[in-house]
């Protein structure tokens, strides 16, 4: 959680400047165990200290990010739900 927070005020600190440049600092691997186990103390946090460095108008994107990524979630699994029922249903009558 300490490098999210030292990145996170670093982008909300008025004296610092974000600068592009096209350099590799580092290279992670997706299937890394940092991509499959969440920090239950970064979640509960993380709307506080985006509030903190970051300001109330991110903050409201954030939520709204969320929300929107649970929505769709939602409806991928309505899908998913959909398409074995269907299938289901398709075999019992066959």
């Amino acid at each position: 959680m300490a490098d999210w927070e030292f990145n996170v005020r670093c982008f909300g600190a008025r004296n610092v400047r974000p600068l592009y440049r096209n350099v590799i600092v580092a290279e992670y691997q997706l299937s890394g165990i940092s991509n499959q186990v969440s920090d239950p103390a970064l979640e509960r946090d993380k709307e506080r200290l985006i509030r903190k460095h970051l300001g109330k108008r991110t903050e409201f994107l954030y939520r709204a990010y969320r929300i929107q990524k649970r929505f769709f979630t939602f409806l991928v699994d309505l899908f998913r739900l959909g398409l074995i029922f269907t299938t289901l249903i398709a075999d019992f009558f066959q």
